[in-house]
């Protein structure tokens, strides 16, 4: 299977790359993932600080009320989270990459999803009221 390097993720909300910079909102991401083939069991995750957005994986609360900088917020409970979008049109630049690595998680078995600002996940939920933004259908 191929999959191609990221250079730029872009929050599939509103477009915008995900950098760090002058406003850290624009780093805070949160996934809608599944594990390998379980369509059907889709899942939020917690707000994780995308230090590696530029890669094909990111790691991230697997509690979707918890975040990064909480307290009570423990790294090794979190999950690795496969990006499924890898670039625009205008990212020309990209590259396949075999992921044939053997230390590495077979792809039935690596959670996989797609990215958005935490930002973004807050504005479609005050959109929706009273409704719940449903993830599982």
């Amino acid at each position: 299977m191929l999959f191609y390097p990221l250079t730029r993720v872009r929050c599939n909300l509103c477009g915008a790359v995900f950098q760090e910079g002058r406003y850290k909102w624009m780093n805070e991401c949160r996934f809608i993932y599944t594990k390998g083939h379980r369509w059907s069991e889709t899942q939020l995750s917690g707000v994780g600080f995308g230090n590696n957005m530029g890669n094909l994986v990111e790691t991230v609360p697997e509690d979707p009320s918890l975040r990064y900088d909480d307290p009570e917020h423990v790294e090794s409970q979190d999950v690795e989270v496969y990006h499924m979008l890898v670039g625009w049109p205008e990212d020309n630049n990209l590259v396949p990459l075999q992921l044939q690595d053997p230390t590495e998680p077979r792809l039935e078995d690596r959670n996989w999803g797609f990215a958005f600002h935490d930002s973004c996940w807050c504005l479609l939920k005050m959109v929706c009221f009273p409704q719940e933004v449903e993830v599982r259908q």
